[in-house]
């Protein structure tokens, strides 16, 4: 080349040493990032990252009759498939070997409650599912129970709550995802303080939420308070301090406790 002679190009795709690619027709990996939730409600969807990988030949179309879409199965715990076609999440574009990408797949939990196995897998419509072809489904253990049943002015508030801690993070991901942090950081000690109570945490939680707009303190009462209940927050005053977020918790089953016992 350096006497003026043209050189042959060719484009070269370079993949990761770590995708172990295929020369099966069929072939594809996939990885929650253990986002897939161990507890879920009875009928509800969920919406779980879900990163799939093309390790096999086939360019998977993302379009047409043929197109492929990620789905899932679900199993009981004896083996037997309880739901075979499972809601479909389409591809973003057409997947050739070694393409790489992440879906927010469409999960629906079966209608009654146990434990199941849930598992993903590709399925090329109206000609396979990508595990008939010997694909390794995504396999996850996963407790559904019945939905928390609706709260009313007759709710006996004293008892254990059935509600899960992901169950009640789920009110901060739907309505205000920016508080999600701090909603972790003080939901076990919900919890904790409502079995020492003796008062359903999930009926604390729900009323945290509202008095505080959902962590955002939009009122009276500010943040740094760590008053989850709007304790002493009348005409117009800011109401009571607390040092601690779980002293502040401590302080809202106590007021509770007043009205209860």
């Amino acid at each position: 080349s350096y006497k003026n002679v043209p050189t042959l190009n060719k484009t070269v795709k370079v993949v990761s040493s770590t995708t172990q690619l295929s020369t099966a027709k069929y072939y594809a990996t996939y990885d929650d990032a253990t986002k897939t939730p161990t507890s879920m409600e009875t009928g509800k969807t969920y919406t779980i990252p879900i990163t799939i990988t093309n390790t096999g030949t086939l360019k998977w179309p993302s379009t047409g009759t043929n197109k492929v879409n990620l789905s899932y199965h679900w199993y009981d715990t004896a083996g037997r498939m309880i739901i075979r076609d499972g809601k479909r999440t389409n591809l973003l574009s057409d997947m050739a070997q070694s393409a790489e990408a992440i879906l927010n797949a469409q999960v629906i939990a079966p209608s009654k409650a146990g434990t199941y196995i849930l598992k993903y897998d590709l399925v090329h419509e109206f000609v396979t599912w990508f595990s008939y072809r010997n694909v390794p489904t995504l396999n996850k253990t996963v407790s559904v129970v019945s939905g928390t049943n609706v709260i009313s002015n007759s709710t006996n508030m004293r008892g254990i709550s059935s509600a899960t801690k992901e169950q009640m993070l789920n009110m901060f991901k739907n309505h205000n995802p920016n508080k999600i942090d701090k909603a972790t950081r003080i939901v076990d000690m919900y919890i904790n303080w409502g079995n020492k109570f003796n008062i359903r945490s999930d009926i604390a939680w729900a009323m945290m939420c509202h008095e505080t707009g959902f962590l955002e303190y939009k009122g009276d009462v500010k943040p740094e308070q760590n008053n989850y209940a709007g304790i002493g927050a009348t005409g117009g005053v800011p109401g009571n301090s607390f040092e601690t977020e779980e002293l502040g918790i401590i302080a809202h089953y106590a007021h509770l406790a007043w009205y209860i016992y």
